[in-house]
């Protein structure tokens, strides 16, 4: 019988010597699995997973063969190392390395509908991952990135030291996070021919999840583990799992109370942990390690198990008790899906992998339109009466509800304010909210978060973590906490420590009009990206996993950097200081949720958008489309939420000379204004915003003079009635735009200022009515207003 533990460490470390070979001033010492062994035998290893380090190439030296090796776990690593890099065994025939070659990222490859990738390979330096910088996340080009030996020997004493600091060597979580934070910018061969787009942790975290897939399932068959046996690619080892959380919009925007910011924030981390928790469930009931998780996110999360019937079993009865604990607590309206499906090697590599995943896709459809049909004797059991009172946030009124203050945190009569009524869940995802601001860990036993009887506690304290909402930067991940990044970033209350800033406040620190602005963008076509966007020799698992953790780093560890005000290439014009005056809803997965200043929001949909492009090589095959509703802070959230992804889809929608999406709507109108036979439209392409409307406004903002424009007042007003009339009447009325001008031109003597007559000949192109116009003047008629 194999122990599941031990397989996923050794297959994990079987490659650990490659950085301290690189490292070590003197490459040609010894191999990078003797320096694997030698260095895993000086930390105390089992000789199973000394010898995998050893023996995982199954050639070499005498005694250094795969055929020797006397602990079976050694021929199960060796089977799961070639599975995880077959592909790329196969043509990376050529000879040759280069130490110094980079790690390239792996969206140089990503094409769809038959277009290239990026023409310039990107790449990313050595360097430690997990940094809170924004710009150790982004590749940058190849010849700049360039590893040398000194980079190497930092990083390989920075790993020597991190397992000196690991809690407990023996622990699978620590191991991970600490390859994770080391060998996540290494690549995993320097071969020359090899195109260099796998580090050293994915392939490593994918050797790992394999090996405990083919361990796991001779486990259940009892099959003698030869080498023969382990090496066979037919029998059906592998067992993907698909996991959905259904309802979560309703969930979270459907929030008619006071203090819904704060609330929100709670109830979209809520939903994380739930997926997070259900995770952790199945991996403990089928005794399967934390190396077999592709990726948790989005309110979903994927996993590849052993197909076996423990597995299934575990499934299953998570499913079942998930279920139970959301509709004991939450209401039927949320559901978690599971889908499973099983597949030999064949189905985790090439066009494979995609009809696997295309296989899964339908199971998880299947089950959720049929997601009851184990629960009916739930659904016909007798309700229980009807409360007299509903809750004022979720509007249940089948649960008991108690008067709160209207922030939900203490109990009514405290505060002297006008109470809300609050059923219990709501009462604990207000009251953990002021806590989620700052705590850093979440502790298992408490009652900030209760997924039935599990409770977890918010701490700033890593004493006891179970997870760390820093992300793998945090020491307390080498001590055994999971890694859960949670994009917390929020602007505070300057009047009340740890209290997220209300829509009121965040209203009044826009620009001009006190108005707050909502914005929600998701990646474009994200399902064939991974189906097939990669050329068919690379659709490896180990870069399927690399593409799902990519998208996970960009939206739950480098959106709130850029919130932050870490990213150097940010827009300012109008927003306010460095840190931006709003909060992330929800950032995971491939999407977000921002919602504060108007000001800021704009210019941060511009930044995020920007360092998009930048994190995914200026790849014009993997895109981004957002929309984004202003409103006055006194309007329902659900209203905003339902406008902004109205605008979104809307972008989404966006198809002009044979391009799609990759679109943005930056001032959603409503649907009655595209009944006007003439509408100018509402969304632009990226490069449109970017090259069009803010170089215009740039320009206008260029003759600011102590923070006054020298232009009369009903300036903005005049270009919006140039739109107008266009969509109204069909015609350009760029005459009485040019004599309008003119006219302030002798008024404000602007007459000899070439900037002037620069910015007026923009003004006066038929391209800029149709397009630019209407998003600038909008733009600028709200940093232009006074307070209102």
């Amino acid at each position: 019988m194999f122990e599941l533990r031990e397989v996923a460490l050794a297959a994990l470390l079987h490659d650990v010597g490659k950085i301290l070979q690189r490292g070590s001033g003197v490459p040609r010492a010894a191999t990078h699995a003797e320096f694997g062994r030698t260095f895993l035998r000086e930390l105390g290893y089992t000789e199973a997973v000394c010898e995998a380090a050893l023996r995982h190439h199954g050639r070499g030296k005498e005694g250094q063969t795969v055929s020797e090796a006397a602990f079976p776990s050694t021929r199960v690593v060796y089977a799961a190392d070639n599975v995880a890099s077959s592909f790329r065994r196969e043509e990376n025939g050529g000879r040759g390395f280069d130490a110094s070659a980079p790690l390239v990222s792996i969206f140089n490859f990503v094409h769809r509908r038959g277009e290239a990738g990026v023409a310039g390979r990107r790449a990313y330096p050595l360097a430690e991952y997990g940094k809170d910088e924004v710009s150790s996340y982004l590749p940058r080009r190849s010849d700049r990135a360039e590893g040398v030996s000194g980079d190497y020997r930092q990083l390989k004493e920075g790993l020597v030291e991190g397992f000196e600091r690991l809690g407990n060597p023996q622990n699978v979580v620590s191991v991970l996070n600490l390859l994770e934070r080391y060998g996540s910018y290494v690549r995993s061969t320097t071969v020359r021919a090899d195109t260099g787009d796998i580090s050293l942790f994915d392939h490593s975290r994918v050797t790992a999840a394999i090996a405990v897939c083919i361990a796991g399932h001779l486990n259940e068959t009892g099959a003698e583990p030869t080498l023969r046996e382990v090496e066979d690619r037919q029998p059906p080892r592998y067992l993907f799992v698909r996991g959905d959380i259904s309802g979560v919009q309703k969930f979270i925007y459907t929030i008619t109370s006071k203090g819904a910011l704060r609330m929100l924030r709670a109830r979209s981390f809520y939903l994380e942990l739930v997926a997070e928790h259900a995770v952790a469930e199945i991996l403990r009931r089928s005794g399967v390690p934390r190396t077999n998780v592709i990726y948790v996110g989005g309110g979903g999360f994927q996993l590849l198990l052993p197909n076996t019937e423990w597995s299934r079993e575990a499934v299953r009865a998570v499913g079942r008790k998930i279920n139970g604990v959301l509709a004991e607590s939450i209401g039927r309206d949320l559901y978690l899906t599971l889908a499973v499906q099983s597949c030999v090697a064949s189905g985790i590599v090439g066009d494979g992998l995609g009809d696997t995943l295309r296989e899964l896709g339908k199971a998880l459809s299947e089950q959720k339109a049929h997601r009851h049909r184990g629960d009916l004797h739930r659904l016909f059991a007798d309700q229980p009466e009807p409360e007299t009172e509903s809750c004022s946030v979720c509007t249940r009124d089948d649960v008991a509800v108690g008067e709160y203050d209207p922030r939900g945190y203490a109990v009514a009569g405290e505060t002297g304010e006008e109470a809300i009524k609050l059923c219990g869940t709501c009462h604990m995802l207000a009251d953990a909210s002021r806590k989620l601001v700052g705590g850093r860990y979440l502790v298992e036993g408490g009652d900030d978060f209760r997924i039935g009887e599990t409770g977890y506690r918010l701490s700033e304290s890593s004493r006891g973590a179970v997870y760390a909402l820093d992300g793998v930067g945090d020491e307390a991940c080498l001590r055994g906490a999971v890694p859960l990044p949670a994009a917390r970033y929020a602007m505070r209350d300057d009047e009340r420590e740890n209290w997220i800033m209300d829509f009121d406040k965040l209203s009044r620190r826009a620009a001009g009009a006190p108005r707050l602005a909502v914005l929600r963008m998701d990646v474009d076509d994200l399902g064939e990206i991974f189906r097939c966007g990669l050329p068919e020799e690379m659709r490896t698992f180990d870069r399927y996993a690399a593409l799902s953790r990519a998208f996970t780093t960009f939206f739950k560890v480098v959106v709130p950097g850029i919130c932050a005000g870490d990213y150097e290439n940010s827009l300012r014009m109008f927003g306010g200081g460095r840190e931006r005056a709003a909060t992330v809803v929800y950032s995971g997965g491939d999407d977000l949720f921002i919602v504060g200043a108007w000001s800021d929001v704009l210019e941060l949909a511009v930044d995020v958008r920007r360092a998009f492009k930048e994190f995914v090589c200026e790849n014009p095959a993997v895109t981004l489309s957002g929309g984004i509703s202003i409103h006055m802070s006194g309007e329902p959230l659900y209203l905003m939420a339902e406008q902004a992804g109205a605008a979104e889809q809307i972008a989404k929608s966006h198809e002009e000379d044979g391009r799609k999406k990759d679109s943005a709507v930056l001032f959603y109108r409503g649907s009655d204004v595209r009944t006007v036979a003439n509408s100018v439209p509402e969304a632009l392409f990226w490069e449109e915003v970017e090259g069009g409307v803010v170089p215009l406004l740039q320009r206008i903002n260029g003759f600011r003079k102590n923070g006054e424009l020298p232009f009369p007042r009903g300036f903005t007003r005049l270009l919006i009635d140039v739109v107008d009339v266009y969509e109204q009447e069909g015609h350009l009325s760029l005459p009485r735009l040019a004599y309008a001008l003119a006219r302030m031109e002798e008024s404000g003597k602007l007459k000899d200022d070439r900037r002037w007559q620069e910015l007026k000949r923009e003004l006066l192109k038929v391209e800029t009515v149709k397009k630019r116009l209407r998003p600038a003047a909008y733009w600028l008629d709200l940093a232009e207003r006074k307070e209102e």
